[in-house]
């Protein structure tokens, strides 16, 4: 649930495919020469080429998938859980190229999966459930090998999914020595306290940065040593200068930025929206 700014001149696509108002904004669908977007608010959230649907348009979506393939060479993924949906771009991608793989994906919107499965190819065997993804985490009792967070977007953060509590129940829904990506903003709000409270939590951390965009992927995995292997999906270490990383340290969790911590509330546990159900069945 990103944007790129490079694709934002899509608001202007020539025809709108779908339109709705929900209770978490105005969802649109727009095409232009074979680009179909999504967008929320007026924000591209995913696109697709109609003759190409897996191909990865947005540069911060081949690290994310880049991480996963590093991972699966050594163990392919057997359960992903996705938050974030949006228009299902990265359950596209690993439903193409691990067979085997079960996977789930979280949205907190209700027109969203409908809008992924007629208009983005989101592939059947994605189980979606409908709700708030840390309410879904704190419930669930199943473990993923791999967990994607992509909620953020440049202009806002779910400050509920962003606190050390959240992270600490994301770690245990990781099975064994599975991995877990978070898409995120490197001058979004609260973005030094956001990799503070990671590196507090977690320890090693891998920083991957996109050039020219606002992107950084987090990437935490839970290899004794705590490696993390990114490739591109060709399978060569992304070495293009499109990007650059680093491992953030205990220095970026020290004095230099508050570790988030969430605020108790009555009922349900800290920060969590109860505004939406958690039906546990697909694309409620």
């Amino acid at each position: 649930m990103s944007v790129f700014l490079l694709f934002i001149t899509l608001v202007f696509a020539d025809e709108v495919l779908f339109e709705a108002t929900t209770e978490w904004g105005e969802v649109q669908v727009l095409e232009e020469e074979g680009l179909r977007t999504l967008m929320i608010n007026e924000a591209v959230q995913s696109a697709i080429y109609t003759n190409e649907p897996n191909r990865l348009i947005y540069p911060y979506m081949e690290w994310m998938v880049g991480a996963i393939d590093g991972w699966g060479k050594e163990a392919e993924p057997r359960r992903l859980l996705l938050i974030g949906l949006g228009g299902g771009t990265l359950c596209r991608y690993v439903a193409a190229n691990y067979g085997r793989v079960r996977i789930d994906a979280v949205e907190i919107n209700r027109v969203v999966p409908r809008v992924a499965r007629k208009y983005f190819q989101l592939p059947s065997k994605v189980r979606v459930h409908i709700g708030d993804g840390r309410e879904f985490l704190e419930q669930s009792k199943k473990q993923w090998d791999v967990v994607v967070l992509d909620t953020a977007s440049q202009d806002s953060m779910l400050s509920h999914m962003m606190t050390r509590e959240f992270l600490r129940a994301l770690g245990r829904r990781v099975d064994g020595n599975g991995l877990i990506i978070a898409n995120s903003w490197a001058d979004g709000p609260f973005a030094d306290d956001e990799l503070a409270t990671w590196v507090n939590v977690y320890k090693s951390v891998a920083v991957l940065s996109v050039k020219d965009a606002g992107n950084r992927i987090l990437v935490v995995g839970f290899e004794p040593d705590g490696a993390v292997v990114v490739t591109s999906t060709e399978g060569s270490v992304l070495t293009d200068g499109r990007f650059r990383g680093r491992r953030a340290t205990e220095a970026d969790s020290k004095h230099r930025s508050p570790v988030l911590e969430s605020r108790p509330t009555e009922s349900g546990g800290p920060g969590v929206n109860h505004e939406v159900a958690l039906p546990a069945s697909e694309d409620e």
